[in-house]
């Protein structure tokens, strides 16, 4: 949907994909200044349901995603790869997605590229964000992270998270979302 101001009157809903969920906008600050789109992709031939993250030019005049679409990640081992944001910092393309699962496995991940169709590299020191195997940790399920960096230059993350009523127990409050 677009307006021209924030509080609306706000277009019929854009059609772009049904290739996956957690669909992300990166606004690129090359010369050119092209958008993108990115997505998690389905895939449930042969019981998976991960095929990778992809991206593909999103065309602002025609409101229509247009060009090739490149899988740019295939995840990392903790599988269940969503969640795509991508972030552009001193020439490298940063990738953070939430990996592991919504549940006690869940986490956030980090890869990076010199090029915005990849191949991206991950961190050696992911996760970036998580509580899986800490059961004593007092925030659980942490992941689904997104990145801000405020007006001094300070990087903040927000993420999923859970506060369990016991370990592994349920979370009467539901998902919850922290900052750090």
């Amino acid at each position: 949907v677009t307006a021209t101001d924030i509080v609306g009157d706000w277009s019929d809903p854009i059609f772009l994909n049904a290739m996956g969920f957690d669909g992300s906008l990166f606004h690129d600050d090359d010369d050119d200044g092209r958008k993108w789109f990115l997505s998690m992709i389905n895939d449930h031939r042969k019981s998976k349901v991960f095929g990778g993250i992809m991206l593909q030019e999103f065309d602002i005049n025609e409101n229509k995603l247009k060009g090739n679409v490149y899988n740019i990640f295939k995840g990392s081992s903790l599988g269940i790869t969503e969640g795509p944001h991508l972030y552009k910092k001193d020439g490298f393309y940063y990738l953070l997605t939430a990996e592991g699962g919504t549940e006690y496995g869940h986490a956030a991940t980090i890869a990076r590229s010199k090029s915005i169709t990849g191949p991206y590299t991950l961190n050696p020191n992911n996760p970036l964000i998580s509580s899986r195997n800490h059961f004593d940790y007092y925030l659980q399920k942490c992941g689904h992270a997104d990145l801000v960096q405020t007006k001094d230059g300070d990087w903040l993350a927000v993420f999923l998270t859970a506060r369990p009523l016991s370990p592994q127990g349920n979370c009467i409050l539901g998902r919850e979302t922290a900052i750090e």
